[in-house]
């Protein structure tokens, strides 16, 4: 069961596994639902749900967060885009991120918080 200031991130190794869809249903579910208000970090590159929501088929608001790949001279990668996911979560009763697919350091970290 979900709880209100929750970060729930739609993940798997494959791309076209169905992430998008299901971390748009899953926010658009929470917020009619439970009237929480929710948030969706649209992190693919692809941008899928913000291509929907950029034509008014969504009714919860969502936020391009691109996960670059960390440079090899950075100490902790993925930590600016961890700050970032944190700052939306305090805007939000419950955070969805559709994340890339994959297993990089930033998802990763994202998953021991």
């Amino acid at each position: 069961m979900t709880s209100k200031n929750s970060i729930i991130s739609v993940c798997n190794l494959k791309g076209g596994a169905g992430k998008s869809t299901i971390a748009v249903n899953l926010a658009c579910a929470l917020q009619e639902e439970r009237s929480w208000k929710c948030q969706l970090v649209d992190s693919d590159r692809q941008k899928t749900a913000m291509a929907w929501a950029e034509k008014g088929l969504l009714p919860v608001p969502v936020v391009a967060a691109t996960l670059q790949e960390a440079k090899p001279e950075e100490r902790y990668p993925g930590m600016m885009w961890i700050t970032q996911i944190k700052t939306l979560a305090e805007q939000s009763d419950v955070l969805v991120i559709d994340l890339p697919p994959g297993t990089g350091d930033a998802q990763l970290t994202l998953a021991q918080r």
